[in-house]
């Protein structure tokens, strides 16, 4: 999959006008803030950093799981079919579509985003009206294979993802010869960074399908730039 900053430069251009502060700032608070870029869960999200050691123990989990369970799994394969969960969950979400959530999450996740949902601003729901072609950037941020706590000889695989996406990006692109500096700082709180955790039972003879443990959203700037 090609790097970060190939990605960033396709979606920019030469231009440069937003990434370079991308990964410099605090993403979130712990206590609601109007002033603050808006935060789902109120929690700190991953970002994406330089960590040789997470990213080596992921490929091994990663390896280990094709080796054991699926020799198809292939890591861009999955970073890619992901991007479709996650805007396939995004556009259910935006909808208010919970019984089809549920369906998708784990009852513990579930029951967390039902009681935060409501409390969620009406404008800030656009941040969950999010499109592929929104999606300039995805990572398998950490994989995991822990012990089942309640089956015994079951194994857990957790991989966990972080998304960036810019709300409305194509429209955005298709005017973007005529965006001034002023505009761009209007437009910087359409920075969305998302973490997902997907995870899925395995045993022996049996593989679950896959279901979210976790998610987060959170705007990268404030409203106004």
């Amino acid at each position: 999959m090609a790097n970060c900053g190939l990605l960033l430069s396709k979606l920019f251009r030469p231009e440069k006008l937003f990434h370079s502060t991308l990964g410099r700032r605090c993403f979130c608070e712990k206590k609601p803030n109007p002033s603050e870029p808006f935060n789902l869960m109120q929690e700190t999200l991953h970002v994406l950093g330089m960590n040789p050691f997470r990213r080596l123990m992921t490929m091994l989990t990663a390896l280990k799981y094709r080796n054991t369970y699926d020799s198809s799994f292939c890591i861009p394969e999955f970073e890619e079919s992901s991007v479709k969960a996650f805007c396939a969950f995004s556009s259910f979400l935006f909808e208010e579509k919970f019984d089809i959530l549920k369906q998708l999450m784990t009852s513990e996740a579930f029951e967390k985003l039902a009681k935060v949902m409501p409390f969620v601003p009406d404008n800030k729901r656009w941040m969950f009206d999010l499109k592929e072609y929104d999606i300039y950037f995805c990572r398998l941020y950490s994989a995991d294979m822990k012990k089942h706590p309640t089956v015994a000889g079951g194994i857990m695989l957790e991989f966990l993802m972080i998304y960036h996406a810019f709300h409305r990006r194509k429209e955005f692109q298709d005017q973007f010869h005529d965006v001034t500096i002023d505009k761009i700082s209007e437009l910087k709180h359409r920075y969305i960074l998302a973490n997902v955790r997907y995870i899925k039972e395995l045993r022996p003879e049996f593989c679950d399908d896959w279901s979210i443990s976790y998610v987060n959203y959170c705007q990268i700037h404030p409203d106004g730039g």
